[in-house]
């Protein structure tokens, strides 16, 4: 009886260590699967583009804006800029 449960405590203490070693091994393993599927999803979108974006304009969402600005509000606000009492905050309006 004895032999036996010095068996199942060599046995325990041996996986206890395989299992520590081996941590790093399974978030590992999540972390690639993951970003394979990341990879999968974007290399197919960019190359099919056109589809992507004709799925988009199928759901309503409208095209990307421009990020500058239209020049009826670059005027206002330079106007807005140049006309207040003090000193001008962009060397534009100098």
């Amino acid at each position: 009886m004895n032999r036996i449960f010095t068996l199942i405590t060599a046995v325990s203490r041996l996986a206890e260590r395989v299992g520590t070693s081996l941590e790093w091994l399974s978030p590992a393993v999540a972390r690639l699967t993951v970003g394979l599927v990341f990879f999968q999803s974007g290399w197919g979108k960019l190359h099919d583009l056109e589809k992507v974006t004709n799925y988009f304009t199928e759901l309503g969402i409208p095209p990307r804006r421009s990020r500058r600005a239209s020049p009826r509000r670059r005027s206002s606000c330079a106007a807005a800029c140049c006309s207040s009492a003090s000193p001008p905050a962009s060397p534009s309006c100098r």
